[in-house]
């Protein structure tokens, strides 16, 4: 880690390894899902709104923020800026407009919100449930057969927080039907039903898209894709973007695949339906950077998760660096 006077050099060791190589035409694409104003213990790994503006600040400073829907374009017509990088936020929490969004606005810095809309409006997305179940039991334990195991201390906040990295492990990659079964099954054992809601409602999505937010499709219910049958895909898919579409009066045409890492979470035949349900360009959770030759249904992203400002920056770098080395 940088410290001392060798953060003052940070600016010269930015310039450095952000020189573009000669020709490179290439662009990197940010995920986030939330960011808090408060530190959550059950929630370590979100960005705190007073790190997510440090953050912006070293976009706008040493970078070349641009939409997704500018990235794409310029992605097929090779003519990507130098350092040129997207912002993108996944399932459609009302922290992006509440917290988010005027952080991005004091930076001038645009973005892409991918909703699953079925969670509009006071819905609650199913590793929520989780959470928010964790978080409210009065019990001090909870039986872990219904999830291939052992009992599962809930006793510390610690516990707790491990308590539910099993437990949305084990459920994750289950279709949608026995997903929603464990998860009832989870509120009976803890006599909770979360009734907390943090996602964008209607009203909050059209103001967000009124403020020049890009808003792209991420399924109705959020399944993996790769554990469901095709016509029930293709539904998710095919819904959510109608559906954003009669919200928001405008063509919807991003998506990005749920979980969406390729070969596990959705694959070849995916692609295919997102293709022929007429979207532009779809996104990935797998690293990397993306150049004119991408697959523009498959444009590679990564999760800054580094809380630090230094830390944050070398990621950044890294990734471009990866490209002078190409």
């Amino acid at each position: 880690m940088l410290r001392g006077s060798s953060l003052s050099k940070a600016p010269l060791l930015f310039t450095d390894m952000l020189n573009p190589k000669p020709g490179s035409s290439h662009l990197s694409i940010l995920i986030y899902h939330r960011v808090l104003h408060r530190f959550d213990p059950l929630r370590p790994g979100v960005v705190l709104s007073n790190q997510f503006d440090r953050q912006m600040a070293l976009l706008r400073r040493y970078f070349n923020p641009i939409s997704l829907r500018e990235g794409v374009e310029r992605l097929k017509d090779g003519t990507v800026a130098p350092r040129s990088i997207c912002v993108t936020f996944d399932d459609g929490y009302a922290d992006n407009m509440t917290v988010a969004a005027p952080v991005l606005a004091r930076h001038g810095i645009p973005a892409t919100v991918f909703v699953a809309t079925g969670f509009l409006d006071g819905g609650l997305m199913w590793n929520d449930r989780v959470i928010e179940t964790i978080r409210q039991t009065k019990s001090d334990a909870v039986d872990g057969s219904l999830f291939a195991g052992e009992t599962i201390s809930l006793d510390t906040i610690e516990a707790r927080k491990q308590a539910i990295g099993r437990i949305l492990a084990h459920v994750k990659h289950k279709p949608l039907n026995e997903r929603g079964c464990l998860m009832h099954e989870l509120e009976r054992l803890l006599g909770v039903r979360p009734a907390d809601t943090p996602m964008l409602d209607t009203c909050q999505l059209r103001a967000l898209s009124r403020s020049g937010f890009d808003i792209g499709a991420h399924t109705v219910n959020h399944p993996i894709l790769s554990c469901e049958d095709d016509n029930s895909v293709k539904k998710e898919i095919v819904d959510s973007k109608a559906c954003l579409e009669d919200l928001l009066q405008r063509p919807v045409n991003l998506f990005a695949y749920p979980n969406g890492r390729r070969g596990l979470d959705y694959d070849n035949r995916h692609r295919k339906i997102v293709q022929d349900v007429g979207f532009d360009a779809a996104v990935s959770t797998d690293n990397g950077f993306n150049s004119p030759d991408t697959d523009k249904l498959q444009l590679h992203r990564f999760t800054p998760w580094d809380t630090s400002r230094v830390k944050f920056g070398l990621r950044l770098m890294f990734n471009e660096w990866a490209v002078k080395r190409e």
